[in-house]
């Protein structure tokens, strides 16, 4: 027996089969619900503005609807309202941008922050705080310029001014750091720079950031074609996006490689690290040796211990420590004569009249000492009128007119250790009556040839290849690329530190261990000498620091020597250069 239609129950669920429904009722249906959608997706966002949709009850529709009257008498719901979306100008979406980093900075610096992690924006500037070194500037162990502001440090008053006249944006490794760094910060860079501890944890700290880095696709782009949508999810970091995207399981396989690679990369890195550091605290524990070898044995009985061979050992493998440098130097280099000890004050006298008059030959000294050794920075403040006066003194008693190449540097390198002008003197005279310098300096050039004789044939022998293509196929004499090197001692490429500990070896060795530096220096850098005549004085010329730094951008912050390694590898390398 079938149920008729009015004896089925609307109410109960399931009690009738709903009709199939008109492919046109479903469109309707499915474009209702889409748009029922859309608007609560506009209602529960946030970032649009609200506008009050209008009130039921006043259109005149509503108002001749039979639920009108039912619906005054209930308590009313909030409006529903709607929310338009703020179209902003590209330079307000960047104001708005900036405002808001500047206001997650200063929750940070308010609320404080527990990872210490965290990356600051490459736009935050943070004051106070020690410079730090680039990857590159580590790897060539530049060093900081030792300027007049950076050693006197500035004041409250200029640390305003400069902030107060500088401009919207710096670069970092620039003057603008110094003037607003505090004396605490620039003390502590100071002392960064000079500790190899730190240079080498710096370096290679850099290194695996460098590392962890390289995550980013490096593909071939155009910066004015963004990519598509479609293009961004099939990019990966391990192809490039020129290239076809690889299936998902070879492209997983081959991200394994890169993180594999990467972490091997990263061990390797940190045992290199390790290694570096051991090697340096090995090399203090032996300078801290040889300084109490030095002060108890050496110092006390200096006539008979230099001529032992434990202390031969002992200058070959540190040289002299710092604090008795000045007693050997003026021991061993300083002219005894009792005629030029008679005459040095009235010397002195006529050299500082000189400098009063500002002739022009003090004129270029100044200038040239302006120019030496600038990251030490006591020859522009302290140091600067007391080598002034000493090549004064050395023209005056010479004669000579005009400058002369290496002198400066000689002078800085005694002055600096021995720290006073007489002694100084003295020592620069007694320096330059050794043969190969004497011979320099007062351009016999004869004799020079016969001193660099026998270099000539040891060169031959350890490294005829370059030998052949200097001497042969270029044809270039001795004084054409020695000269610099000799008559600078090594000042015209190394840093002050580094020619200190030359001075130190080769004031008890002599002559023969300057051309043993050069041997070595040539093993080192050779395969920078395969040029012509003027690509090889780019390397060992009189202009060859200059050269160095030119390509340096921040060469008014940091100077680059050439780096030959820690001093005392650098003394063992010249001890064993004839063995090979």
């Amino acid at each position: 027996m079938s149920e008729g239609f009015d004896e089925v129950d609307i109410n109960v669920v399931g009690a009738h089969r709903p009709r199939r429904e008109s492919p046109l009722a479903y469109m309707y249906k499915q474009r209702h619900s889409n748009n029922l959608r859309s608007s609560l997706a506009l209602m529960n966002d946030n970032s649009y503005e609200t506008l009050p949709m209008p009130d039921v009850k006043d259109s005149p529709r509503a108002q001749n609807s039979p639920l009108s009257t039912k619906m005054s008498n209930t308590a009313q719901p909030n409006p529903v309202v709607v929310q338009r979306k703020v179209e902003y100008s590209p330079s307000k979406r960047l104001k708005k941008s900036r405002e808001i980093r500047g206001q997650d900075l200063d929750d940070k610096l308010t609320n404080g922050d527990d990872d210490e992690d965290d990356e600051l924006d490459d736009s935050v500037i943070m004051y106070d705080v020690p410079l730090s070194q680039s990857l590159v500037q580590l790897s060539e162990n530049q060093k900081m310029v030792g300027s007049k502001k950076l050693m006197s440090f500035t004041s409250d008053t200029t640390r305003t001014s400069s902030i107060m006249s500088s401009g919207n944006s710096h670069d970092l490794n620039s003057d603008f750091e110094l003037d607003v760094m505090n004396d605490d910060a620039m003390k502590l860079t100071m002392e960064f720079c000079k500790s190899d501890s730190v240079h080498v944890s710096q370096e290679y700290d850099a290194r695996r950031h460098l590392l962890n880095q390289i995550e980013v696709a490096n593909g071939i782009e155009d910066s004015h074609i963004p990519p598509s949508a479609m293009k961004q999810k099939l990019l990966a970091s391990t192809r490039p996006s020129h290239l076809p995207p690889k299936p998902k399981v070879e492209a997983q396989r081959h991200l394994r490689q890169v993180e594999r690679l990467k972490s091997q990369a990263l061990k390797a890195e940190l045992a290199n690290e390790q290694a570096r550091l051991k090697h340096i605290k090995e090399l203090d524990r032996l300078k801290s040796q040889d300084y109490l070898y030095w002060e108890r044995k050496i110092i006390p009985n200096f006539e008979d211990m230099i001529e032992k061979s434990s202390t031969r050992e002992v200058w070959w493998r540190s040289g002299v420590p710092n604090k008795y440098r000045k007693f050997a130097w003026v021991q061993l280099l300083a002219v005894k004569s009792a005629s030029i000890l008679k005459t040095l004050p009235e010397l002195r006298s006529k050299a500082q009249k000189l400098i009063d008059s500002n002739t022009p030959l003090v004129q270029k000294l100044s200038d040239e000492i302006d120019k030496v050794f600038i990251d030490v920075g006591s020859f522009q403040t302290s140091l600067n009128q007391p080598l002034l006066q000493v090549l004064t003194m050395y023209y005056v008693q010479n004669d000579i007119k005009a400058p002369v190449k290496g002198l400066c540097s000689l002078a800085s390198i005694l002055l600096y250790n021995v720290q006073s002008v007489n002694e100084t003197y003295l020592c620069l005279c007694g320096l330059l009556q050794r043969h190969v310098l004497k011979s320099l300096y007062a351009k016999d050039m004869d004799r020079f040839h016969k001193e660099a004789e026998s270099f000539l044939r040891t060169f031959g022998r350890l490294n005829p290849r370059l030998s052949q293509h200097i001497t042969r196929d270029l044809r270039l004499p001795p004084e054409r690329y020695l000269v610099p090197l000799l008559q600078t001692m090594f000042a015209n490429l190394l840093s002050l530190e580094m020619c200190s500990v030359i001075m130190d070896v080769y004031i008890f060795e002599g002559d023969s261990f300057l051309w043993r530096c050069i041997l070595t220096l040539f093993d080192k850098i050779g395969y920078r000498l395969y040029g012509n005549e003027s690509e090889i004085s780019d390397v060992i010329g009189w202009d060859a620091l200059r050269k160095l730094n030119d390509k340096n951008v921040d060469r008014e912050l940091w100077v680059r020597y050439l780096d030959l390694g820690h001093p005392m590898d650098f003394l063992d390398s010249v001890r064993k250069i004839l063995k090979k």
